[in-house]
């Protein structure tokens, strides 16, 4: 299959490290045609919580320049990278795609965000021309399969959300939102469910600034919430009791002065920030100003750790399900080993019905057009019938390990080509 996937995520990376390696849709492109010339096909994605690199037909050399292009595009040093990538290969690359896909290798296991992230992701490699016949059955089967998944499985039912997870810890530290005020920067899905979650704990006065405003209003208005300009968000911060980051902007949007700043209109309060975004929306430095307790994505880790146990026999189930997926899969891309053999011995006996059909019709002038197209219906019926067995068992020994030898000789044997047989055949 020659497939490989090398990247980070929460489990091997801090979040320091994640944010500097994270890749925003502005980036996207150029991080595509760069790793891109590294493999015949290639894709990324780059999530809050991971970013990992998906290649098809990469040499070793090349697979070897990838953590050298990874810390280029972040600032860092290669050997930086060393203890944090994971390496996956051809079955564990498949399963591990379709585990991400269905949310099973998440932060918050199950949560469904990600499946429209694998999609983004997907799409993007489409867009840029770097998903080929590797690459873009693998992702397209990825989505069917997690989606599967939280339809099938308890998983999605016992997850609990990024955005849930986040409201859940400002309860905790904040006590009731009741009357509280918010400040969301950002209007992105994250930010819309974190403001569905708030206003469902009694949330009072909440503000929205995103980069583009009308994006802002948009949210605002078909959630009750006021829109800000974001270049206001500083000023107005002194409104409210927290923040939640969430703007997917490649750097700090607001950095220690602006906090700094803003603290000091508000008599003594303390201000609670939840930044959800990777790279990080607030300076991880704004944490000493006095009064202001900030929280990262990666302290939601405790609050996911309560809810563990509800959705640990879900997960299991799913994985179940994610691991008969990956067999299937890797069973049938298997076959289509034997798809140019067997459309060989259809092009050959078709060639061989049309030659001695002419014949016929030249010994037997006085068939009408009606009886020619009769007997000719049936000469191809009796075709397929002939051949429909041998091709089942071609693709079933198409799936043997020893596949190439089998197929070669098999080539050789129904006399289909010089072209066949080197598709089929071992390589030296």
């Amino acid at each position: 299959m020659d497939l490989v996937s090398i990247g980070c995520d929460h489990t091997s990376a801090p979040l320091a490290l994640r944010e500097r390696l994270a890749i925003t849709a502005e980036q996207l492109p150029e991080a595509l045609e760069e790793l891109g010339s590294l493999a015949d096909e290639c894709a990324v994605l780059s999530t809050c919580n991971r970013t990992e690199v998906w290649l098809a037909g990469a040499s070793e050399e090349r697979l070897a320049q990838v953590p050298a292009v990874l810390a280029r595009h972040s600032g860092l040093e290669a050997t930086e990278l060393d203890s944090c990538l994971r390496l996956y290969r051809d079955e564990a690359a498949v399963r591990h795609l379709f585990r991400v896909a269905s949310g099973l290798e998440a932060l918050v296991v199950g949560e469904t965000q990600i499946i429209a992230q694998v999609k983004d992701a997907y799409q993007a490699a489409v867009a840029a021309g770097t998903s080929g016949e590797i690459l873009a059955p693998l992702f397209q089967q990825a989505l069917r399969v997690a989606k599967r998944v939280h339809s099938e499985t308890a998983v999605g039912q016992a997850a609990v959300s990024v955005a849930y997870a986040a409201v859940a810890l400002a309860r905790e530290v904040l006590g009731p939102l009741t009357g509280r005020g918010v400040l969301l920067l950002g209007a992105g899905e994250l930010a819309e469910l974190c403001l569905v979650h708030l206003k469902e704990a009694g949330i009072g006065q909440v503000l929205i600034a995103n980069r583009t405003f009308a994006k802002a209003e948009s949210l605002a208005s078909r959630l009750g919430a006021e829109a800000i300009p974001f270049t206001q968000a500083a000023v107005d911060l002194a409104r409210v009791d927290m923040v939640i980051g969430s703007t997917g902007a490649p750097h700090a949007v607001l950095d220690r002065d602006d906090v700094e700043r803003m603290m000091a209109k508000r008599d003594g309060r303390r201000l609670f920030i939840f930044d959800l975004a990777v790279p990080r929306d607030i300076a991880a430095d704004a944490a000493s100003v006095p009064g202001v307790e900030l929280f990262h994505i990666d302290h939601l880790r405790q609050v996911v750790a309560k809810n563990v146990d509800g959705r640990r026999q879900a997960a299991r189930a799913a994985s179940r399900l994610v691991d008969q997926a990956v067999q299937s899969y890797l069973a049938d891309q298997q076959g289509r080993l034997a798809v140019p053999l067997i459309v060989a011995l259809n092009q050959q006996a078709e060639a061989i019905s049309a030659q001695e059909l002419d014949k016929l019709w030249r010994r037997l002038p006085e068939l009408t057009p009606a009886q020619q197209q009769a007997i000719a219906a049936a000469t191809s019926q009796i075709n397929r019938k002939i051949l429909d067995a041998p091709m089942r068992r071609l693709r079933m020994l198409a799936a043997r390990p020893d596949a190439d030898q089998t197929l070669g000789l098999a080539a050789e044997l129904f006399d289909v080509g010089e072209d066949t047989r080197s598709k089929t055949a071992p390589s030296a």
